[in-house]
């Protein structure tokens, strides 16, 4: 049996229709979380055909930092019999992610006992209350909250390991106070540029401050020798920049503090990242006395 017959097996033909019709994507799994319904719109916004979607083929669209995620709302949705919100970012038929809202409730119907959603497009909300305007970065908002999922997820599975960079830029006080505002945000703008251009796939870059941003990192062989090397590599890139203000040019320079998430909360995780950041700054101020 293919699955367009068991689409038309278990969905009423009434649902269907009225399904069919609504613009936003709307599923029905069963059980075991496998889906046994997805709408046109779902289709048409995923590009993918119904066969690669139907099971567990689904779980490949979704962001692999929001599976989990989403997972425990469908979770909690079928055991607590409630409805669930949950955001993630699902993939598009050109292999983009863009945000999708979507309420999960308990359904039953003809011998299906399972879940029905519904999603909508928030992408535009989400890029605004995620990202600062000025670098285009994530903010500390989603920040905070992305750390906070990522412990939650690695306190409950032998998912990768994952770290996090305090980095601060030096000077930036000095530059606005004689160059002007608008060369300081040049500053901000050109080290979001170059960390953006060091960071690899799956890296999460925020501005968390002022002249702060900060770097998630995540892989199964992260160790303290791994984030020296790699506070070194950033830091030295980094000093390779110039300023360009009119008449001169001036070094840009960094301080950079990183640790590895094992178990601690993330007060503390933060703290070890901020404390060996202010050290690394410390080193530097002194090496230019």
């Amino acid at each position: 049996m293919n699955a367009e017959n068991l689409l038309w097996m278990l969905v009423p033909p009434q649902e269907r229709n009225g399904f069919a019709a609504l613009p936003n994507p709307v599923w029905i799994c069963d059980d075991h979380f496998c889906m046994i319904y997805v709408n046109p719109a779902l289709l048409a916004i995923t590009g993918r055909p119904i066969e690669e979607i139907f099971d567990e083929g689904w779980m490949d669209l979704i962001h692999p930092y929001d599976l989990t995620m989403v997972l425990m709302a469908r979770k909690d949705a079928y055991e607590k019999r409630t409805t669930v919100q949950v955001n993630y970012r699902l993939k598009l038929s050109d292999d983009q992610y863009i945000w999708f809202s979507e309420t999960i409730s308990p359904y039953q119907n003809k011998g299906i006992n399972g879940l029905i959603g519904c999603a909508m497009d928030i992408d535009e909300l989400m890029t605004h209350s995620t990202h600062d305007s000025m670098t285009g970065l994530y903010n500390k908002g989603f920040f905070n909250d992305f750390l906070i999922q990522l412990s939650a997820q690695r306190n409950n599975s032998t998912l990768t390991k994952f770290a996090v960079f305090s980095i601060d830029v030096n000077d930036l006080k000095p530059i606005n106070d004689q160059y002007g505002h608008i060369n300081g945000d040049k500053l901000i703008i050109k080290v979001a540029k170059f960390l953006s251009s060091v960071s690899r796939p799956g890296d999460v870059i925020a501005r968390v401050g002022g002249d702060e941003f900060a770097l998630i990192v995540q892989g199964r062989n992260l160790n303290e020798s791994a984030m020296i090397k790699r506070c070194n590599y950033i830091k030295t890139a980094c000093s390779e920049m110039l300023l360009e203000l009119p008449h001169r040019q001036i070094p840009i320079s960094i301080a950079i503090g990183s640790a590895i998430y094992s178990g601690q909360s993330i007060e503390a995780l933060l703290k070890e990242a901020d404390e060996k950041m202010y050290i690394d700054k410390s080193i530097t101020k002194a090496n230019q006395a």
